[in-house]
């Protein structure tokens, strides 16, 4: 599982996630705090859990959309992640490959949760927590 930036630089946070369905949020947040060493009550584990609960109930499985209302409107899935959810096809050729059997792609658009356009979620004081983030979800299986 992973969390993939769609052009941060433009300030748009947009996000897709490639993850399995059956996978719970409280089973990523338990494995996410188990496999980062952060204890549940304390800050940073409050912290994160938040941070994860927030941005996953976000998410919208595009595949489930493109299906129930655009699949005659475009030629294929990866058609209409170009067309209608404007992906470049640079993301898309990296996105697609990198889904393991059984995960599906799912979309955040994170733009109505910050309050101006140089906050970013994953962001701390220089850090990119997103690395550091995805290092550990791609563990969770």
């Amino acid at each position: 599982m992973i969390i993939y930036p769609i052009d941060l630089n433009d300030f748009s946070r947009k996000y897709i996630v490639i993850k399995s369905p059956d996978m719970s949020l409280e089973y990523i947040i338990k494995q996410f705090l188990k496999l980062s060493g952060m204890d549940p009550a304390k800050y940073a584990g409050k912290l994160f859990s938040s941070i994860l609960t927030n941005f996953f109930y976000e998410i919208e499985d595009l595949e489930h959309l493109y299906e129930k209302f655009y699949l005659l409107e475009y030629d294929s899935f990866e058609d209409y992640l170009y067309k209608k959810m404007l992906i470049d096809k640079e993301e898309i050729d990296f996105l697609i490959p990198n889904q393991k059997e059984g995960e599906k792609l799912y979309f955040a658009d994170l733009g109505h949760t910050v309050s101006n356009n140089y906050e970013n979620l994953f962001e701390y004081e220089e850090e990119n927590l997103l690395l550091k983030i995805n290092d550990v979800l791609e563990v969770i299986k």
